[in-house]
């Protein structure tokens, strides 16, 4: 069992300190669910519809995954119609397709966001060297390590809306925290 100091969340993602010392020209982060069609491409296309409206100090690629993803399979329809409708101007889900998170991903990513307190757990004790760039969104968003964002697979259009505004409202609460972040290893 991992001690509570393993499992911390780190205060500064690695990819911030990298992009300071290797002037790289932006932060990349994941968010992950199970099957990389409904919250997690969501969840990405949220943060982009709302870092674009107020943009973070370094710019951040948000990404999607799936602990368990039949690769290229396309996003949920309703997950679509529910971004499409109630966020004008969002990315449009049509292209998406499922991709697992491999080596290659979390190599690469500097913080990598669950939508399952579960799956964050998962991973820190399958991935320990990378244990301090792993949380679940409610950890990291609102220090809530055991919350969670229910898999809306198989719900109607309502199911998929009420998620999309709980990410969407998550997603709000987490970006002071990375601002923070971000400036503090910039050394502002």
């Amino acid at each position: 069992m991992s001690t509570e100091a393993e499992c911390a969340v780190a205060t500064e993602p690695m990819s911030v300190a990298q992009a300071r010392e290797n002037n790289l020209p932006e932060l990349a982060l994941v968010f992950v669910c199970t099957g990389n069609t409904c919250r997690s491409p969501m969840a990405a296309a949220l943060f982009e519809y709302l870092n674009a409206k107020q943009p973070l100090p370094l710019p951040v690629r948000a990404e999607s995954a799936g602990l368990m993803a039949a690769e290229g399979a396309p996003a949920s329809a309703n997950a679509k119609r529910a971004l499409d409708e109630d966020y004008p101007g969002i990315r449009d889900l049509s292209g998406h397709r499922a991709t697992g998170l491999n080596a290659e991903l979390i190599e690469r990513v500097g913080l990598i966001l669950t939508m399952e307190a579960s799956h964050a757990e998962y991973l820190r004790r399958i991935l320990p060297e990378y244990a301090h760039k792993i949380a679940g969104i409610y950890e990291y968003a609102l220090d809530e390590r055991d919350r969670s964002v229910a898999d809306p697979y198989r719900g109607d259009l309502e199911v998929y809306r009420a998620t999309a505004r709980e990410i969407h409202d998550l997603i709000v609460e987490l970006f002071p925290r990375l601002r923070r972040e971000i400036n503090a290893a910039n050394g502002k």
